[in-house]
């Protein structure tokens, strides 16, 4: 079990030390391309080894909320916590079309402990989120837009709209982290942080290992696709979610900065 830390303390340890690392605005972008990309057998190890190393979380603290930091998050956390709780029965039926013709039977099973990720950030979300008496969202047009792109896109699109979401979420949980000071939220936060710098990885290297044969023309038509779309996304994530990064101390610029810093990160080759 990993020792918590807070934003702007040091941590005593390498799973603590990095994640401090990860969400010190001086210290973005987040993400680093690896040399060498991990096997799929290599990130169910990391998923499952993460799944019995996880950042203590202080649910038994009695912080309230205020009512202004209330008004300030509980819009943008259950969109968030809602776009946490999918399934993932379309990506996992693509990715089954991949490892069929692939043969790495293995990247679905690693994908199912990710989507296991995904939905422990949900619960754990859910759960403050009950505690402060802040109501779940059942629907949300953004998460429903990304859930019918997700639906009809192949795993290749998938993950792109996968990636996508998951660079903003970067940025908008050390912006979360920071807009209370609740210490729940402040802990999970950084649970979570650590978890999307992992999947963002995971997502851009299977997306690296699915490319390996498109030509460089048509390697560069896919970024400028994505970065059209990415553009996109964050002035709508800005748009849905200004006061939580106001809170959290950005403007639209350093914002806008921090994510294309990351995707620049996450895509280049």
């Amino acid at each position: 079990m990993v020792t918590p830390t807070t934003f702007g303390q040091k941590g005593q340890n390498s799973l603590s030390d990095k994640l401090l690392d990860s969400t010190k605005r001086g210290d973005i972008p987040v993400t680093r391309r690896r040399e060498d990309s991990k096997t799929s057998v290599e990130w169910l190890e990391h998923f499952r080894f993460n799944r019995e190393n996880l950042l203590p979380i202080p649910w038994e603290s009695s912080y309230p909320l205020s009512d202004a930091e209330k008004a300030t998050i509980s819009h943008s956390i259950s969109s968030f916590q809602l776009g946490e709780s999918s399934e993932g029965t379309n990506l996992l039926k693509a990715a089954r079309v991949y490892a069929a013709v692939s043969g790495d039977t293995v990247y679905v099973e690693a994908l199912k402990l990710f989507i296991a990720e995904e939905q422990r950030h949900a619960a754990d979300l859910g759960r403050f989120m009950k505690q402060q008496e802040i109501p779940l969202a059942r629907r949300h047009w953004t998460d429903t837009i990304f859930r019918k792109l997700r639906k009809l896109a192949n795993l290749e699109l998938a993950i792109v709209v996968l990636l996508t979401a998951e660079l903003m979420a970067l940025v908008y949980y050390k912006a979360l982290g920071d807009a209370t000071r609740s210490p729940i939220l402040n802990h999970l936060c950084q649970q979570i942080l650590y978890d999307e710098t992992q999947h963002v990885c995971f997502q851009s290297e299977q997306l690296m290992k699915m490319r390996q044969q498109r030509s460089n023309w048509q390697l560069a038509c896919l970024e400028l696709l994505h970065r059209l779309f990415f553009s996109a996304t964050l002035l709508l994530v800005w748009f849905d979610h200004g006061k939580v990064f106001r809170a959290g101390g950005y403007t639209f610029s350093s914002f806008s900065q921090s994510v294309w810093l990351e995707f620049n990160n996450a895509i280049s080759h």
